[in-house]
């Protein structure tokens, strides 16, 4: 499977060096996950956008070895939820206009990634693939914390409506806003 004409990537960042853990900012903890979770990085398009951060988390995206680097006007200024939001969407619709492949994954300047085998990638495009109702695909971990949210659990609020196997694994078909 050539990744490079099925999948891109886009990671937007602004002030991503905020919320420090054991000495790092949130941007560098997503990309050093990132890149150790997903050797096939460089087998895709990585889009980088910034928008002129002011923290070194910029300078962060410019070193980083792999990626096109885009520096973006934030289309609000305010700081928030709702400001972060609007310029999170005006990234994605830029992003979405230089994207020409079947599929596109978003990646939050917040994430952490667990991705025991590298497999993730090969799994969601096979998902994508061979199941036309399904059209996003959420990497997720079960813990015991979120065991209220597994198919059968007491506390279930009907988040997933179904198991489905896809050739050596099996995946959870959340329930849509339609079907609630």
């Amino acid at each position: 499977m050539n990744l490079k004409e099925k999948l891109t990537a886009g990671l937007f960042n602004y002030q991503g060096n905020r919320n420090r853990v054991d000495e790092k900012g949130r941007l560098l903890i997503t990309i050093e996950s990132l890149t150790q979770s997903f050797p096939q990085m460089r087998d895709i398009r990585l889009i980088l956008i910034d928008n002129e951060s002011t923290d070194g988390s910029l300078q962060l995206l410019i070193d980083h070895p792999i990626g096109e680097k885009y520096v973006l006007p934030r289309l609000t200024i305010e700081e928030g939820w709702y400001p972060t939001t609007r310029n999170n969407f005006e990234n994605l619709r830029r992003t979405l206009e230089m994207t020409s492949t079947p599929y596109y994954w978003n990646i939050e300047n917040d994430s952490f990634f667990y991705n025991e085998g590298g497999t993730f990638i090969r799994k969601a495009i096979e998902v994508l693939e061979g199941n036309e109702d399904i059209s996003i695909v959420h990497l997720r971990r079960w813990s015991p914390m979120d065991c209220r949210d597994k198919p059968g659990a007491p506390q279930n609020h009907c988040r997933v409506s179904e198991v489905r196997r896809c050739s050596d694994f099996y995946f959870y078909v959340l329930q849509t806003s339609h079907g609630m």
